[in-house]
């Protein structure tokens, strides 16, 4: 499989976000740039009429702030965001699991204990550097 387009491209706006999550389940979002706020994106997800913060349509439309994107990278802030749950890549019309997306090979530091790290081995002065 392909790697999904996480950030859909400046052809995706509001109305088009609407539109392709209009028959998906809640949980399923689309990350675009935004049209009124240049440098920004926003985060679009089904989350059902029932939803403080929903529109009419059953969606949510989080806009990420440059100063958010300072603070976090955009994969963290929709790792991090639990109602959404599968990416859908317009461009293909498939959904896909965030987890499989945003996978990491890192370990969270509040989850590690002395124990938990395995030994490093010391590092050797050579006259070439490090060994």
């Amino acid at each position: 499989m392909e790697d999904p387009v996480v950030i859909s491209g400046f052809d995706m706006d509001r109305a088009g976000t609407i539109n392709a999550l209009v028959n998906e389940p809640a949980g399923t979002f689309i990350c675009r740039f935004s049209m009124s706020q240049p440098g920004c994106l926003v985060l679009t997800c089904k989350v059902g009429p029932t939803h403080p913060r929903a529109d009419a349509m059953g969606l949510v439309h989080a806009i990420m702030q440059i100063d958010d994107l300072h603070e976090r990278r955009v994969d963290t802030w929709i790792r991090d965001y639990a109602g959404a749950t599968h990416l859908l890549d317009v461009y293909r019309c498939k959904r896909v699991d965030k987890r499989k997306v945003f996978a990491t090979n890192y370990t969270r530091l509040r989850g590690l204990e002395a124990g938990d790290v395995p030994p490093q081995p010391p590092f050797a002065m050579t006259p070439g550097g490090f060994m």
